[in-house]
């Protein structure tokens, strides 16, 4: 019987981590193009299953939940009843950072957007009355 070395055994498996590592690459390359684009016609939401365009219509506000006890992150609620994570929208929890408030400003930025596109909707209509 023979018994493995260290370094054998270390040489056997720093091939199956290689491998481990790169089916890893296309998450991470996913995961590094999520994005939240603002657009004249709606709301484009990059998330590492999907892409999909809310029109402003269909959006009723945007906001943030909190995910266990660090993360908090971005939605958005349609009109249908349907809420959709914003995955490119995540910041601390506010108990353990105080000062940063990224994430606040741009859900702020995105609810301000929503109110223009509404306001500037509801003035069309009555002009084209």
């Amino acid at each position: 019987m023979t018994a493995l070395s260290v370094g054998q055994a270390v040489g056997l498996g720093l091939p199956l981590l290689a491998g481990i590592e790169l089916l890893q690459v296309p998450f991470w390359v996913r995961l590094s193009t999520l994005h939240v684009e603002v657009r004249d016609d709606g709301v484009r939401v990059k998330n590492p299953f999907s892409a999909r365009l809310y029109r402003w219509t269909d959006i009723q506000a945007f906001g943030l939940f909190q995910r266990g006890l660090r993360i908090r992150c971005g939605y958005v609620d349609l009109r249908t009843g349907e809420r959709v994570s914003l995955w490119s929208i995540e910041g601390p929890n506010p108990g353990l950072f105080p000062n940063v408030d990224t994430v606040e400003r741009q859900i702020a930025t995105l609810n301000d957007c929503l109110a223009q596109q509404t306001k500037d909707g509801e003035s069309s209509e009555v002009g084209s009355e």
